[in-house]
């Protein structure tokens, strides 16, 4: 099994550390918008800490997305403790879960909901879950990817007055 090139954040856990969503929503916007300028060809896993990248959406790919999706979950309980990371979680909205807390998955130019990935079956329960009911998708306007084009542009907005 050929494993997907994994990359760290370390700012990100500063950040965590900090309850700084503003700025760890930044790091996952700004990967995902560089993702996706790049054109639908490859997949993409990013959480703030961590990313996972591969050209085609295989079964390693999936593994090794899953894996540092656990390894950013297992983070945030190190830091915050069980309780306040589900409670943390569960009062933010759904783009900054996406963002922050769970991570984005991305498979060519769709943006896959927590849960709702392609390699899992989606349970009844979750069909009839709001906001999204049925579907596994959000359009990247949702997440806020609309007028950046790239890691450096985000920089930029960060540091500039």
């Amino acid at each position: 099994m050929v494993q997907s090139p994994c990359t760290r954040r370390p700012e990100a856990f500063l950040y965590l550390k900090e309850r700084n969503w503003d700025g760890l929503r930044r790091i996952s916007q700004a990967h995902l918008t560089e993702h996706l300028a790049k054109g639908p060809a490859n997949c993409l896993f990013v959480a703030p800490g961590i990313s996972v990248v591969s050209p085609n959406p295989s079964p390693a790919f999936f593994a090794e997305a899953e894996k540092r999706c656990s390894e950013w979950h297992a983070c945030q309980f190190r830091v915050f403790g069980n309780r306040a990371k589900h409670d943390l979680a569960s009062q933010a909205d759904w783009a900054t879960r996406m963002l922050v807390f769970n991570g984005t998955l991305a498979v060519g130019g769709d943006l896959y909901l927590p849960g709702r990935w392609p390699n899992r079956v989606v349970s009844v329960a979750w069909r009839r879950s709001p906001p999204f009911f049925a579907t596994r998708t959000v359009p990247p306007e949702y997440l806020g990817l609309t007028g950046r084009t790239s890691v450096q542009d985000d920089i930029c907005e960060i540091t500039t007055p």
